[in-house]
């Protein structure tokens, strides 16, 4: 390497080393708690240096936690990665009942939201069913097991008139099936989608600067309490009913 390749690879380097230390210093600049709570709803950020969010919001009957990864670019625009695991739009959960045999059994929990309420059950054999409601707001199908182990589940956007359908592929086993509506997918998905910024020490959100919020310094023991919290909502998940325990599949 001539004289002036070894003076142009210095430079790229120390540029390459100036920039990684300007990133990380931005990540160290955010790390803090940013209390967002307004009239009549509680709100708050965690982040990180390690890159690490968590994001917690409650009022009337929503009690809404995210958390995952975000990403600060050259603007201190902050960009949030949810967690894949908040981002069903329906959770199932599943256990083996012996006394089925060859069946498949599938309860629905009656959703919050009124446009997830008349949900459609589809196998590969073409069967369709809807789910319908008892007193107890439950609604249970018990039908073959399908040969793929496979089943379709779908409704009717009420507002786009689009037919939203999953799939689900069934574990070997499991013949007793609980479905659940996330009543926060919609929610949790627009969160993700705003732009952050960073201003200042202050947590700004472009659609409603009003609920700006200061940096406030959070201890090494707050930053143990929260990662082992993280740990916990990351844990497999399970459910207990009619003393049976589902996990989540």
């Amino acid at each position: 390497m001539n004289y002036y390749l070894r003076i142009q690879y210095f430079i790229l380097l120390l540029f390459s080393i100036s920039s990684l230390v300007k990133a990380q210093h931005k990540y160290k600049e955010i790390e803090g708690f940013y209390n967002l709570s307004q009239f009549e709803a509680a709100a708050g950020a965690y982040f990180l240096e390690s890159k690490i969010f968590y994001f917690y919001a409650s009022f009337g009957n929503v009690d809404l936690q995210m958390f995952g990864n975000y990403e600060i670019n050259s603007n201190n625009e902050i960009s949030l990665q949810v967690d894949e695991s908040l981002l069903h739009e329906f959770y199932f959960y599943g256990s083996h009942n012996e006394k089925l045999k060859d069946n498949l059994k599938l309860i629905y929990a009656r959703p919050y939201d009124d446009k997830a309420e008349p949900l459609y059950l589809q196998i590969p054999e073409k069967k369709l069913e809807i789910f319908e409601f008892s007193e107890d707001d439950l609604s249970e199908i018990i039908i073959d097991m399908p040969k793929s182990h496979t089943f379709k589940i779908s409704y009717v956007d009420p507002e786009s008139m689009e037919n939203v359908s999953y799939d689900k592929t069934l574990p070997e086993g499991i013949n007793d099936v609980r479905i659940f509506h996330n009543y926060y997918y919609e929610m949790i998905s627009q969160i993700s989608e705003v732009q952050w910024l960073l201003e200042d020490g202050y947590l700004v959100n472009p659609l409603n600067k009003e609920g700006s919020a200061q940096r406030e310094d959070i201890t090494e023991e707050t930053r143990v309490e929260m990662m082992n919290y993280l740990e916990e909502l990351k844990e497999e998940k399970t459910l207990t009913r009619d003393e049976k325990v589902y996990k989540r599949i």
